[in-house]
């Protein structure tokens, strides 16, 4: 019974106090927003590294899209939580 209770004590902890909810990551759980935009500019290097490095082929261009659209992303959820 003490192992229930701390689990909904737990539950209580990560929604806020008196009900209310959190303002965390939605991804990530936490309160800053420095990983969603590391992981916009790690999504954003993929993209564009391979055209500056020589010997890496460049992935197709909806690939290219896909990838600067998911960091730009992430980066605006990060900076306007």
């Amino acid at each position: 019974m003490e192992s229930l209770h701390r689990f909904y004590n737990r539950d209580a902890l990560m929604n806020g106090k008196n009900g209310e909810s959190a303002k965390n990551c939605p991804v990530f759980g936490v309160e800053s927003g420095i990983p969603p935009i590391g992981l916009g500019i790690l999504l954003l290097l993929f993209a564009i590294v391979p055209f500056f490095i020589h010997g890496i082929p460049a992935p197709p261009l909806p690939v290219i899209a896909i990838l600067i659209m998911s960091g730009a992303v992430f980066i605006w959820m990060g900076i306007y939580r």
